[in-house]
């Protein structure tokens, strides 16, 4: 075999390599970060943040918020009021009821498609499809018994391969 055939052949195997190569290296995920403000006296926040199934997805939230704006100390971190909301504030429980009852009053809840589930300061979750919305757990968002203040929430995404 000539020089030109030898390398021609070893140009050509090294190509082969190459590419089977870059096929089999893992592809790593893409990042993604906003910042979201979820207002206290709104329902639900638009993330506008479409989340696949296959995304890690980690909010962190600070900020307070005052459910019951007219009384003193009812105001929460992102946790939500730790007592027992019914009993401490039996005027403010009557007014509605929590769309999340299992979950601290005024806490910071998200929805995808049909699931409200609890964020409160941290949460990380998988294997939820759809848009991303950011809520308050209360009711009464008007009036007498209306919220104000705000949280802040730094959503993490790192996107999977899609399904």
């Amino acid at each position: 075999m000539n020089t030109k055939k030898i390398i021609l052949v070893t140009v050509l195997a090294l190509c082969v390599i190459i590419a089977v190569y870059a096929q089999k290296k893992p592809v790593r995920p893409k990042v993604e970060k906003k910042i979201v403000v979820v207002k206290g006296n709104k329902a639900w926040t638009n993330t506008g943040l479409r989340i696949g199934g296959n995304d890690r997805v980690t909010i962190t939230a600070t900020g307070q918020v005052c459910f019951s704006d007219q009384l003193q100390g009812a105001c929460v971190d992102p946790d939500g009021w730790p007592g027992n909301y019914e009993e401490d504030w039996p005027d403010d429980y009557g007014y509605c009821f929590d769309p999340l009852p299992n979950v601290n009053h005024a806490a910071l809840v998200a929805n995808i498609g049909n699931d409200n589930f609890f964020v409160g300061k941290t949460t990380a979750f998988t294997d939820k499809q759809g848009f991303l919305y950011l809520g308050i757990n209360d009711c009464s968002f008007t009036g007498e018994c209306s919220n104000s203040g705000e949280f802040s929430a730094v959503i993490k995404i790192e996107r999977g391969p899609k399904k």
